[in-house]
């Protein structure tokens, strides 16, 4: 395991060069995710909502931007709220930034998921590639050299969001993967209410996007031109991918180096 300080020097070289938030002030709201955290789903229900809202056209493929954009992609539809979707683990700057009165920057939803089971997704899609076991990437590369998302990758993203919505909790909110599949309309309502989508009749938009929002409708919209399909049908629980081991480390590891747990206990593996 590495040490404090090198962890801390790996992942602040790159946050503090970040200035990827500087692109976020052309969009009302902005919906920031792990990666393997149902990102697509989310994104495809919100879609939905507001394309039934709006009487559009609704996505061909589950990856098309029609609603949600991007720093470098504007949506296809022009509709209110604009809503933007990133990755990005945000520079320190921003938690001073969202301070500045005027600096025009939007609100910020975050979707996150138990560490555990983005490595298995993760691993899942990448295995081919990465040429290693379960246990080996578990380990991650604290250079960030190795592997597209590790877990330090995970640690950056929740320490870092986790510090910007302790310090401006009326601009932020984060909603649980966990929380949106077991209750998805209550879930949905707080999405609603916090991306102001501003839903002439909110309730039946969420109960049309959650019955047009299943894996098999998705499943045959997902379009991947990387031959890596989004939708993942693996079911297998930690007990078929942690050795003893495994757990071991994984609970030291979020000890020692997770400040922002987003109410996940890592050292229950019950």
């Amino acid at each position: 395991m590495p040490s404090l300080w090198s962890s801390r020097w790996h992942s602040g070289r790159r946050e503090w060069s970040n200035f990827s938030f500087r692109r976020h002030r052309q969009f009302d709201a902005y919906l920031v995710t792990m990666h393997q955290s149902g990102t697509h789903w989310l994104k495809y229900l919100i879609t939905l909502m507001m394309t039934r809202e709006h009487q559009l056209p609704e996505p061909a493929n589950i990856s098309e931007a029609l609603i949600i954009g991007g720093p470098r992609q504007a949506p296809r539809y022009e509709v209110e709220p604009r809503l933007g979707h990133s990755h990005t683990i945000p520079s320190p700057l921003l938690k001073t930034m969202l301070g500045v009165q005027g600096a025009g920057f939007p609100d910020y939803l975050v979707l996150v998921r138990d560490i555990r089971d983005v490595l298995i997704a993760h691993y899942a899609k990448w295995q081919q590639h990465y040429d290693c076991s379960f246990s080996e990437y578990i380990r991650g590369d604290v250079r960030h050299r190795r592997f597209e998302k590790d877990i330090w990758w995970d640690f950056r993203f929740l320490n870092n969001w986790g510090a910007i919505m302790q310090a401006w909790p009326a601009r932020t909110a984060s909603v649980q993967y966990e929380a949106l599949r077991s209750q998805p309309r209550e879930q949905l309502a707080r999405v609603v209410e916090f991306l102001a989508l501003n839903l002439r009749e909110p309730a039946a938009a969420i109960e049309y996007a959650l019955a047009n929002a299943g894996k098999e409708t998705m499943a045959e919209k997902d379009i991947s031109p990387y031959g890596m399909p989004v939708v993942n049908n693996d079911s297998r629980a930690w007990d078929d991918w942690y050795t003893t081991a495994d757990r071991d480390w994984l609970t030291a590891a979020c000890a020692r180096f997770l400040k922002h747990d987003f109410g996940y206990n890592y050292a229950d593996w019950s």
